[in-house]
């Protein structure tokens, strides 16, 4: 399964990056997006995730995945979904 991420600046969603990444017979992460740019900078260099997208829509219109990671902020989540 290919699994795509929209804000990873929590730790649930971390783990569950973790776990995938543990579990390369059954994931493949094709997308990660992170649309503040701050956080995006400090989640490359204190965590090594790689941000592929800036822009959500972008991501949906372009990346490949068949599953959807949503860990934005509460107030945003449910419009993600």
């Amino acid at each position: 399964m290919k699994a795509a991420f929209i804000g990873l600046n929590n730790g649930h969603l971390q783990h569950l990056y973790q776990m995938m990444q543990e579990s390369t017979d059954d994931w493949e992460i094709t997308a990660i997006c992170e649309e503040d740019p701050e956080t995006a900078k400090r989640l490359e260099e204190q965590k090594n995730f790689k941000v592929t997208h800036t822009d959500f829509e972008d991501m949906l219109n372009n990346a490949d995945f068949d599953v959807l990671a949503i860990g934005e902020y509460f107030g945003i989540r449910g419009s993600r979904a």
